[in-house]
């Protein structure tokens, strides 16, 4: 996660979607808590929504808490703000009163009102918690700097979209020569918000073209990217249909539009080792001895042409 995000007041109800939506009592019993998630429809707007649990008796409460979370909810009208095969790395509490969260790099994938809200339900389930005051989020032992400077708290929310609160960051993206003897980096000044993720301005950049002189667009004309998520090292980068009909079917045009992508998002991203192109979510054939069929691995030396 490559955004920044300020503190806002996030105007909703956290407890009005539990009742009628998820059938359950708003109010634990004694010995439960409250797991929040997502409300996937609210009569009065309600973001979130929450359902009793109880750990069983003699579990630590917070594992406990953060394996149901994880789970998902039972109930109806909920849902599960974190993606798909997130995992807990890591978990302790300070003496500080701050419990700290290290998860797999699937969380990453979360940008915008996403991560906000995912960020909520871990916060406002485990300051229940006797003891915890607040929450530290890392990813794969990683800061996050899309968090404000200090822990979360129940008495916040963290959300922007505006557009003024923006973080910079240069990136170094690569472009094939106009006269095909390889690729060239240009570095260029990204603005981030709260919206939109470092390897989401990454494409976007790409799809934009270069502006310097002597260099060529990337992407076949017409082709949209889609997005990118990162599992296991590899970023996976979604194409419109128009990128596997517009793009080269064999010879070094093909080869750089293809390092282009993967020497960008690996170059930039440091969860990222290797990158797989894909379009409409399909993996792309094996074409002219590039296996365009698996992840491939940056290549620096295409610079020197």
């Amino acid at each position: 996660m490559r955004t920044r995000l300020i503190p806002f007041l996030l105007v909703f109800s956290l407890l009005c979607a539990c009742g009628e939506e998820s059938g359950v009592d708003a109010t634990p019993a004694a010995g439960s808590y409250l797991l929040y998630f997502v409300a996937e429809e609210s009569r009065d707007g309600a973001a979130l929504g929450a359902e009793p649990f109880a750990p069983q008796e003699g579990a630590d409460v917070v594992e406990a808490l953060l394996e149901a979370l994880l789970a998902g909810p039972a109930g109806h009208g909920l849902t599960s703000p974190f993606p798909a095969g997130v995992e807990l790395r890591q978990v302790s509490l300070g003496e500080d009163g701050v419990l700290y969260l290290d998860f797999s790099e699937q969380y990453d994938a979360l940008t915008g009102i996403q991560l906000t809200l995912a960020n909520y339900c871990l916060t406002l389930t485990l300051t229940q918690v006797e003891g915890v005051e607040a929450l530290s989020i890392t990813v794969e032992g990683m800061a996050n700097p899309a968090f404000q400077s200090g822990p979360l708290t129940a008495g916040q929310a963290i959300l922007s979209g505006a557009e003024e609160d923006v973080t910079q960051r240069t990136a170094a993206l690569w472009f094939p020569r106009s006269d095909g003897s390889g690729l060239e980096v240009e570095y260029r000044t990204l603005a981030l918000t709260a919206e939109a993720s470092l390897s989401q301005a990454l494409l976007e950049a790409l799809s934009a073209g270069p502006t310097q002189e002597g260099l060529s667009p990337v992407l076949p004309e017409g082709s949209t990217p889609l997005g990118a998520t990162i599992e296991g090292g590899v970023c996976y980068v979604n194409f419109s249909q128009e990128f596997r009909t517009g793009m080269p079917e064999s010879g070094e045009a093909l080869r750089l539009l293809a390092y282009a992508v993967v020497n960008t998002m690996a170059g930039n991203l440091d969860a990222v080792s290797s990158v797989q192109l894909l379009v409409e979510g399909e993996p792309l054939p094996a074409l002219d001895g590039l296996a365009l069929d698996g992840p491939l691995e940056p290549d620096t030396s295409l610079e020197n042409g």
